[in-house]
């Protein structure tokens, strides 16, 4: 298992939130959705019977959720742990009211995507790999 080694006074007032897909062993579903049920900081939002699980957890800082994943890996069962997801706000803003009227627009009204142009053939032939 990983050994934190972040000092103190290098930790902000963060708050990260991460979730995982995890994979085990069909046969050992049960045992493993014991275990993740079982620790107190992680959550388990869906699972099948084929031995999926998507686990969110929150933590101060990033080296919490890395022993995190390390821990879950190491249940016994478990063939893989990938985070998907992996957010860091600051604990004051998390106490932000959201407005409602932001909610209900749609999502292209909220966040402009930037789009990147694909590179005209002229841009292509002047490339060569080596």
């Amino acid at each position: 298992m990983r050994t934190n080694k972040i000092a103190l006074d290098d930790v902000t007032q963060e708050s990260h939130i991460s979730s995982f897909i995890v994979f085990c062993k069909a046969e050992k579903h049960k045992a493993v959705e014991a275990a993740l049920a079982a620790q107190a900081d992680i959550e388990i939002y869906g699972s099948n019977e084929k031995g999926k699980f998507v686990v969110v957890t929150e933590a101060e800082h990033q080296g919490i959720i890395l022993d995190r994943i390390d821990l879950i890996s190491a249940i016994e069962g478990v063939i893989n742990t990938s985070m998907v997801y992996h957010q860091v706000a600051a604990i004051d803003e998390l106490d932000d009211e959201i407005d409602q009227a932001d909610i209900d627009q749609p999502i292209e009204k909220i966040y402009q995507p930037q789009m990147c142009e694909a590179p005209s053939d002229k841009d292509a032939a002047s490339h060569t790999v080596q």
